[in-house]
C-alpha cells in the first residue's frame, strides 16, 4: 500500500505500510476506537502524514492511496480505514482518492462526510 499527499500540484509526502507502530499511530487508534489492538501496523496514510506533520501545513491537500494484489499486481481496495480518515481530517486533508479494483476508484470527501463517489476508469 502506498499513500501520496499532494498539495499545490506538488508531491508533499509518500508513505508506505509498515509492520511497526508508534505513539502517533497509537494516539489516533485510542482516540477513534478507544483501544490499541486495531492498528498493529502503521498504514501508508499514517506514515505519509507522520513524515511531514511538524514541518508542512497539510490543510487543503489531497491524498492518493493505492494497493495492488499480491498475485498479478492488479489494483485492489485501498479505502482509508476509520483511523486513517480521522487522521486525514485532523490534518486538514480534504479528499482521498483510492483504488477499488482494475476498473474503479473512489473519491472520499473528508471535508463534509458526503458518501464516496465511485468512478470508472
Amino acid at each position: 500500500l502506498c499513500a501520496v499527499i499532494v498539495g499545490g500540484g506538488s508531491i508533499i509526502s509518500v508513505g508506505y505500510n509498515k509492520s511497526n507502530t508508534n505513539g502517533f499511530v497509537e494516539h489516533y487508534t485510542d482516540k477513534i476506537l478507544g483501544k490499541r489492538d486495531y492498528a498493529l501496523s502503521s498504514h501508508a496514510e499514517m506514515d505519509s502524514i507522520a513524515k511531514v506533520r511538524s514541518k508542512t501545513n497539510l490543510v487543503g491537500c489531497k491524498v492518493f492511496v493505492a494497493r495492488r494484489s499480491k498475485e498479478g499486481n492488479n489494483p485492489v481496495m485501498a479505502r482509508p480505514c476509520p483511523i486513517c480518515q480521522a487522521m486525514l481530517r485532523a490534518y486538514g486533508i480534504k479528499r482521498a482518492f483510492y483504488t477499488i479494483d482494475s476498473n474503479r476508484y473512489g473519491i472520499m470527501n473528508l471535508a463534509n462526510n458526503k458518501p464516496d463517489e465511485i468512478v470508472r476508469f
